[in-house]
């Protein structure tokens, strides 16, 4: 345990020295859309709460049973090989690190390579970045306490009350998000994910609901755009997080696009309990998805799911309507999985208000 605590520290030290200085994923000039709601608090509550998004865990964050989880993934991540044996090690790399099914309930790798690698890859860099033009000291050892800690918290809440051998913590702690943090850490990786395949932070803009003690509409999402050549006006469009959609991007102008998708979502997660562990297979629902950005900066979205549980989801950023310099987001949530809920934001307060109506 404490030679895989030392390895792990000693990756840390490395990436922590790195450079933030020059800004590859961070936009400081943009006060307006996703870009103008990210920092460390926005990004900590996304990325914690980004479960509770699903039917599987109550959404009052007062009611989730913390230190439940924080024994159990603990306990997994210090003794990996142990809990990988009673797990079955070809269950583990079939289910967590990769295989050519197509069979939903065996993908749990593509999030670990899609969210924690790529995607808390990108914050983690981006969040260095937030850090150096904020003026911190150590930008890359706070970005990465800041990472950390949400990746764990994380890890917590979608443990929930579940005691034993729970490898997901595994997979995500102890090797994607590792990979994650030292391929954002090499300037190739920076060069490529910001340039050849760039990758945007659409994550989501999170409300609280005083009335439930609920945390809405948190969570983590990225997108890119691959354009056909140089001049053209079309990109080829990716969507990804518990919503998944690919399509195409329509430039406007030098600045605004429009983006067009259509994919999966995932409506609710399911428990499945085998003789020694547990395991979240993913229920599957449709999705079509609209996008309009700025400058790479999401303006607004309006995403529909169906047709086995019928919702739609409309979100407006900050920065874009509203009277001279106050311009707050909103959210409308309305079907099954919603009921009916309404949010405003109050920049630069990185946690909107919502009410619900419950059918």
């Amino acid at each position: 345990m404490y030679k895989r605590i030392i390895l792990l520290g000693l990756i840390f030290t490395i990436i922590a020295n790195g450079d933030a200085t020059k800004y590859y994923f961070y936009n400081p000039d943009l006060d307006y859309g996703s870009e103008s709601i990210f920092n460390p608090m926005t990004l900590f509550i996304n990325g914690s709460f980004d479960i509770l998004r699903n039917g599987a865990h109550t959404k009052d964050i007062s009611a989730q049973p913390y230190h439940t989880g924080f024994d159990n993934v603990i306990d997994n991540v210090f003794h990996p090989l142990e809990n990988i044996k009673k797990y079955g090690y070809k269950n583990f790399l079939r289910r967590e690190v990769f295989n050519l099914s197509t069979n939903s309930n065996e993908s749990q790798f593509l999030p670990n390579f899609g969210l924690h690698l790529i995607g808390n890859g990108m914050q983690y860099r981006k969040m260095s970045e937030w850090y150096d033009y904020h003026g911190y000291h150590y930008p890359n050892l706070m970005s990465m306490i800041t990472t950390v800690s949400y990746q764990l918290v994380n890890e917590i809440v979608e443990n929930g009350d579940y005691k034993g051998t729970n490898v997901d913590p595994i997979s995500d702690m102890l090797i994607f998000n590792p990979i994650g943090f030292l391929l954002f850490s090499t300037e190739a990786g920076q060069r490529f994910f910001s340039t050849k395949m760039p990758v945007y932070d659409w994550s989501m803009n999170p409300y609280f609901n005083p009335k439930y003690c609920s945390i809405e509409n948190a969570g983590q999402q990225y997108a890119t755009k691959i354009k056909f050549n140089s001049n053209s006006k079309n990109a080829i469009f990716g969507y990804w997080g518990v919503v998944s959609a690919f399509g195409i991007t329509h430039n406007l102008n030098k600045t605004d696009a429009m983006s067009i998708s259509a994919g999966a979502v995932v409506a609710k997660l399911k428990s499945t309990d085998e003789e020694f562990a547990r395991f979240m297979v993913p229920d599957i629902d449709y999705s079509l998805a609209l996008f309009y950005d700025r400058n790479n900066s999401l303006l607004g979205s309006l995403i529909i799911f169906g047709p086995r549980f019928f919702n739609i989801r409309l979100e407006i950023f900050p920065g874009v309507v509203g009277f001279k310099d106050y311009k707050p987001g909103f959210y409308i949530g309305i079907g099954e999985i919603d009921s009916f809920q309404f949010g405003i934001s109050f920049p630069p307060i990185p946690l909107g208000l919502m009410g619900k109506i419950n059918k």
